[in-house]
């Protein structure tokens, strides 16, 4: 195998790297879902860009404290928890259009939700990587400064 392909032979990162393309998947696909449906529900952009922001703005507000609670909590249990409140706030988000229920004012909360779940999840997915690689395995950090 070769060397940068090396990590995959380590099962705990094979298993985070299957569940975060997974939740890349998912989580990318949703927005875009969302918008058709919010589209297709009032027609109105205004709609559209008002859910969207918010999901932004939790995420934004609440990135640090999720930092922090990756810091204090072991990552892999704010990951799931996140990762499972996401797909909760999806999942009744899909139900209420479905069903034909969905409201501008439910989508929107439902959107809150799944940002501030992912405002949880990055910051503990960025530290996680080291604790499931040996450290010989690590890239290297290289440096851009002149040889002196």
């Amino acid at each position: 195998m070769r060397a940068d392909l090396a990590p995959l032979r380590e099962r705990e990162f094979r298993l985070f790297f299957a569940g975060r393309a997974i939740s890349l998947l998912g989580g990318s696909i949703a927005p875009v879902a969302l918008a058709f449906a919010v589209l297709d529900l009032t027609g109105s952009k205004t709609d559209l860009g008002l859910i969207l922001a918010a999901r932004e703005i939790p995420l934004i507000l609440f990135l640090l404290v999720g930092g922090i609670f990756a810091d204090r909590i072991p990552r892999n249990r704010v990951m799931v928890g996140a990762n499972a409140a996401s797909a909760l706030s999806q999942a009744v988000a899909a139900a209420l259009l479905i069903t034909g229920n969905a409201q501008v004012w439910h989508l929107a909360l439902l959107a809150a939700v799944n940002g501030g779940a992912s405002a949880f999840f990055f910051p503990a997915s960025a530290g996680v990587v080291p604790q499931t690689v040996p450290a010989p395995l690590l890239q290297q950090e290289t440096r851009c400064s002149s040889s002196r």
